[in-house]
């Protein structure tokens, strides 16, 4: 009696590893095909958000480019921007010149 548990235990065991075997194995197999649909989708959702940064950098950069012109118009003088030697280095120059 003992001897037939023991059997019955085991065909259970070896039932449950051989299942949770091929469920390991078909979710393996599925596997590129499951990163490629995430790939995809996260960059579908991803392009609002670039799409959105890029739009208010954009817009902050013309709102600085404009305050710098109205600065130098309330001045009487118009802007200019200088750009150091590609040789020597150095920074670039932001000022207002008549």
């Amino acid at each position: 009696m003992g001897g037939l548990l023991i059997r019955e235990r085991q065909k259970l065991m070896v039932q449950l590893v051989s299942s949770n075997f091929l469920r390991a194995a078909l979710l393996a197999a599925d596997a590129p095909e499951r990163c490629a649909q995430m790939r995809q989708l996260a960059v579908r959702t991803d392009r609002w958000i670039f799409l959105v940064v890029i739009a208010l950098a954009f817009i902050l950069a013309v709102g600085f480019l404009a305050a710098w012109w109205m600065t130098c118009q309330s001045r009487g003088m118009y802007p200019a921007l200088d750009m150091p030697s590609w040789q020597n280095g150095g920074t670039w120059k932001m000022y207002c010149t008549s």
